[in-house]
């Protein structure tokens, strides 16, 4: 305990943001993805770039953007249509070695050939520490806003699709063969979605924690509010749920799922809580439609989560 002075201020910020493979201008295809990690004077980068063709074979800088232009941050080598890249303890006070700041930096570029590059543009804002919200019960929110969980039809999450086991994109499939893919499945725009939404679950799957709710072979990741920039845009309302907040801040986590739904992928966030009637309504009135336990049906008390389908 700090006593006659001031705690130190702590600063965390977390972003991760996609590459995008950029000819002329125009976005063609992605490229991977940028994650960075910061707390308090230090922070990490992680870059994975995916999707070249397996020839490409060849160094390039690896660019900062920045409000006085550019500044070279390091080398890299691409091979075999990509790279992966993690750079720990930069100083956010002189990341490049020449005075860029971490809350100064708003992308990143890689330069391929004439008119090709990979780009990553972004925006960093200085991170303050601010205290956890408190979060009444949604009973209480209901209360205050004059509104009363009302009856309507709940649905076994069970009696939407049953438990099948999801097959797991192989973590160690080539980019190459899944530009193959995308080049193949062109002519259909729906066929085109799907592969691309494949992509992106791959890697969400590579960068955050994986959770085991119940035994079955469907893929769990742990999420937070602060993640929701990985969903469509718009799913992003969604930070100001209360029944999600409420249960976030009670678990410490929230779950983001898929599921085969009729021979294509559906995406579900869930989120922790029991099994009670009034919950149960309560959960409808927000959006969340059905619940998924250990063993169903679901009894009064059961723990499980209250899932609402959502789009990457």
């Amino acid at each position: 305990m700090y006593f006659g002075q001031t705690r130190p201020m702590e600063v965390y910020d977390r972003q991760i943001r996609y590459l995008d493979y950029m000819e002329n201008g125009v976005r063609t295809k992605g490229a991977g993805f940028i994650k960075l990690e910061r707390q308090n004077n230090q922070c990490s980068i992680s870059l994975q770039v995916s999707g070249l063709y397996r020839k490409d074979c060849f160094t390039r800088p690896f660019l900062l953007l920045g409000e006085q232009g550019e500044q070279e941050l390091c080398k890299i080598k691409l091979t075999d249509g990509g790279i992966k890249l993690y750079l720990d303890r930069l100083d956010c006070n002189n990341l490049d070695g020449q005075g860029m700041k971490y809350e100064q930096i708003n992308g990143f570029r890689i330069p391929i050939s004439d008119g090709k590059e990979i780009l990553c543009k972004l925006s960093i804002l200085p991170q303050k520490q601010v205290s956890s919200p408190v979060v009444q019960p949604v009973t209480e929110i209901l209360a205050a806003e004059g509104k009363q969980p009302e009856e309507s039809e709940f649905i076994p999450l069970s009696d939407i699709v049953p438990k099948v086991e999801i097959a797991r994109i192989d973590e160690l499939q080539t980019w190459n063969d899944v530009t193959e893919c995308e080049t193949e499945e062109s002519q259909d725009p729906t066929k085109a979605v799907a592969s691309i939404k494949d992509d992106k679950w791959e890697q969400l799957w590579a960068i955050y924690p994986h959770k085991c709710p119940f035994s079955d072979d469907r893929e769990y990741l742990a999420v937070g509010p602060g993640d929701f920039v990985v969903l469509s845009e718009k799913n992003y309302k969604l930070v100001n749920n209360s029944f999600l907040l409420h249960g976030y801040y009670n678990h410490h986590h929230l779950i983001l799922t898929r599921i085969r739904e009729r021979n294509r992928m559906c995406y579900y966030i869930g989120v922790p809580g029991n099994f009670f009637e009034r919950e149960k309504r309560t959960a409808i009135m927000f959006g969340f439609k059905s619940f998924e336990c250990a063993i169903e049906p679901a009894q009064e008390g059961d723990f499980g989560y209250y899932m609402m389908p959502v789009e990457l």
